[in-house]
Parts: structure tokens; C-alpha cells; sequence
């Protein structure tokens, strides 16, 4: 099994958050549309047998 750190400042740069944001509620609910705004899940492929790239 291989492990890999996980880039928190990277992601969080992805999703278009700046700074490191506290540890509340409010941040979660905020990472999450965050999240689902910038990165992109198109299921389209689904009916094909293919699987979907992460870009």
C-alpha cells in the first residue's frame, strides 16, 4: 500500500479558498459549495463502460 500527503493549502487554492480557514460549521458548509463549484463531475461516460478522468 503506498501513501501520499494530502496538500491541504493546494486543494484549498483549487477550490478558490485563501488563507487557512477555522475549524466551524460555517467553513464546512463553505468548503463544500466551494468544492462542488470548482470541481467539475460529469457522469456522462457512465453508459459507455468508461471511466471518468479527474482533470
Amino acid at each position: 500500500m503506498t501513501h501520499s500527503m494530502f496538500d491541504v493549502a493546494k486543494y484549498l487554492r483549487r477550490i478558490g479558498v485563501e488563507g487557512t480557514p477555522p475549524p466551524t460549521l460555517d467553513t464546512l458548509r463553505h468548503l463544500h459549495k466551494r468544492h462542488l463549484m470548482a470541481v467539475p463531475y460529469d457522469n456522462s461516460t457512465a453508459p459507455t463502460g468508461s471511466r471518468p478522468r479527474a482533470t
